[in-house]
């Protein structure tokens, strides 16, 4: 009895069929079963080769596995004569990992042609040219579209992979334009990199702390490859980090009292060196990016964040996820000073450290809270408002108003002498009509109250809101002018000063509630 344990006919026949009877080999895609001269048999170049072996000692053996595992189609991959022969006499070049990358990407391709009609070359060929020919002219459809670029770069893949097939080559398109391709090693793969002087410093740090590399076009060199070669004639950038782990990032923000203000989880990933480690990560639905650095040889760390408010572009103000999180947060960033941070790797604490920092967060916090008040009166005015990043520009006026404007909204202001930051001053348009009234208002006599009534018109983010009418209640003051009234003409204007007295007060409030 054999002790290995082969797949029966029907699982060798699924294998074949599921890759539409091609080699999985990336590149090959032979056909690997035709008619015979006895018409009952057929011509079979195809092999069912086990991705872990039947039997003990053979390629890639796995004794966990069970007989029913060994046998079973999960465990097979379908393979010209020539390829499953390859990967089995040099088995530790081609990993269980990357026969069952093969195999899944051989059944994806099958899966696309289901249901179309098998090309010859010659066929092939002209539909390319008549796909590339439709593109030109614009007349391209977009399924036809898909067609064409799948096409595309499986031709380009597949012709790198013939240039060096120690790496694997996979692609994406872009739908900004552009495509990413990705080469990875199948085996060890010596080549030499050579580099200007200039990036010394910057390799160091990637060698001591992980912190990646990006070099310009022109600026370095590959040999070793005839891909790297042809790579390199397109004068590209070449980034260069270490492997990523997942990790995650505890951050507790602790004021200057030593009172803890809060704690954020951050996801990420850590890239190490020889002396220290970078993590990177993002909270908040990735609206906040995190750096955080550290030199273990030293016992330095630090830390950095930036906001990515771009995530919100276009969108109604009133609908911005994580909004009132990031404006709780900034604001204990703003009001901390020292940063404890926890990093875990799987789950399990990596390290702990504490680092004291200066940044205030102001600009940050004041982005924040204009937003909220912006969010607030597009509410309650009923008055849609879209995000639009490049209109966040505003000074300490303008911040003032939005400010007012939202206190004012949520309930009346009220004013007293004490709340004063300067002398109180209107200007008031000279005519006939009012000329009695003014020159009474100027009789140096405390006024009990003066009432004052504006439209609102109020922009934010480029974008103008009609407020309410704004009503002003100005009580107990003496209004007083430097100007000689007598000698003010019709359509002049002219500014009056409101000196406030005992029991002075101001209360703003809008005539009506916004519907």
């Amino acid at each position: 009895m054999s002790s290995r344990d082969d797949f029966s006919q029907t699982t060798k026949n699924l294998l074949a069929t599921q890759v539409a009877l091609l080699c999985s080999f990336p590149g090959c895609g032979a056909l690997t079963q035709g008619p015979h001269t006895n018409s009952n048999k057929r011509t079979n170049v195809g092999v069912a080769a086990h991705i872990c072996a039947a039997a003990p000692g053979g390629p890639r053996y796995d004794p966990n596995m069970s007989k029913a595992e060994r046998k079973s189609p999960e465990n097979g991959i379908w393979m010209c004569h020539t390829h499953g022969t390859l990967i089995d006499n040099d088995y530790q070049k081609y990993s269980v990992a990357e026969l069952h990358r093969w195999k899944k990407d051989a059944i994806a391709r099958a899966e696309t042609g289901v249901g179309r009609k098998l090309l010859t070359e010659a066929e092939a060929q002209q539909q390319g040219m008549s796909l590339v020919a439709q593109f030109a002219q614009g007349t391209l459809g977009s399924e036809d579209s898909s067609t064409l670029i799948r096409h595309i770069h499986h031709s380009a893949t597949s012709a790198m992979e013939k240039k060096d097939p120690r790496f694997r080559v996979t692609s994406e398109y872009s739908d900004r334009g552009g495509a990413k391709y990705t080469l990875h090693a199948r085996e060890t793969a010596a080549l030499v990199l050579e580099l200007p002087t200039s990036s010394a410093a910057d390799m160091d740090l990637l060698h001591k702390v992980g912190k990646p590399v990006q070099l310009s076009a022109g600026s370095f060199s590959i040999k070793g490859s005839e891909l790297f070669d042809d790579i390199s004639k397109t004068r590209p950038a070449l980034y260069i980090a270490p492997q990523k782990r997942q990790a995650d990032m505890i951050l507790t923000i602790i004021d200057a009292n030593g009172v803890d203000l809060g704690a954020v989880d951050i996801n990420g990933h850590v890239q190490s060196g020889s002396e220290g480690f970078v993590f990177s990560g993002h909270a908040f639905g990735r609206h906040v990016s995190f750096q955080f650095h550290c030199n273990t040889s030293t016992n330095q760390a630090s830390f950095d964040l930036t906001t990515n408010l771009e995530l919100w572009e276009g969108k109604l103000i009133s609908r911005l996820g994580y909004q009132n999180k990031l404006h709780k947060f900034l604001k204990m960033m703003h009001d901390g000073r020292k940063a404890k941070v926890i990093l875990e790797y799987e789950g399990e604490p990596y390290l702990s450290a504490q680092i004291d920092y200066d940044a205030e967060f102001s600009d940050l916090l004041c982005t924040a809270k204009y937003l909220a008040a912006a969010r607030y009166i597009s509410e309650k005015t009923h008055q849609p408002i879209s995000f639009q990043k490049d209109k966040l520009a505003f000074d300490y006026d303008g911040l003032s108003e939005i400010f007012n404007y939202e206190i004012i909204l949520k309930t009346r202001r009220f004013i007293t002498k004490e709340d004063l930051r300067g002398p109180i001053k209107i200007d008031i348009v000279f005519n006939e009509k009012n000329r009695a009234r003014v020159e009474e208002y100027l009789n140096g006599k405390v006024k009990s109250c003066i009432e004052l009534e504006e439209g609102i018109t109020l922009k934010i983010m480029g974008q103008e809101l009609s407020l309410p009418p704004k009503r002003t209640l100005i009580q107990n003051v003496v209004p007083v002018t430097k100007s000689d009234i007598a000698s003010i003409r019709d359509g002049e204007e002219i500014e009056i000063e409101l000196v406030p007295q005992d029991n002075f007060s101001i209360t703003i409030e809008f005539t009506e509630e916004p519907t």
